[in-house]
């Protein structure tokens, strides 16, 4: 599967509160992830989007390198994880 056909918005940070999250925005901190793309999508609203990329729950990770679907996760909330799950971009 490549990525979305259509734009996406850059996000400059993840704002939810959950644990995931602030997991996620601490690791994009630093410096191995700092070149990282994140976009961030909002479950409830972007349905078509959720369709495309056959995302069935909320917190899931979708990652891409060179603009293939390389890993995904969903629901992780350990920080080590996450971070396994974000290397597999660099």
């Amino acid at each position: 599967m490549g990525a979305p056909n259509r734009p996406l918005s850059a996000a400059s940070r993840i704002t939810s509160t959950s644990p995931r999250s602030s997991h996620a925005s601490a690791l994009l901190a630093e410096p191995q992830f700092k070149y990282l793309t994140v976009f961030v999508a909002d479950y409830d609203k972007e349905s078509a989007l959720k369709k495309e990329l056959k995302v069935t729950q909320q917190s899931t990770f979708v990652v891409f390198k060179a603009g293939k679907e390389v890993t995904r996760s969903t629901g992780q909330t350990s920080k080590a994880a996450i971070a396994e799950v974000l290397g597999k971009a660099l």
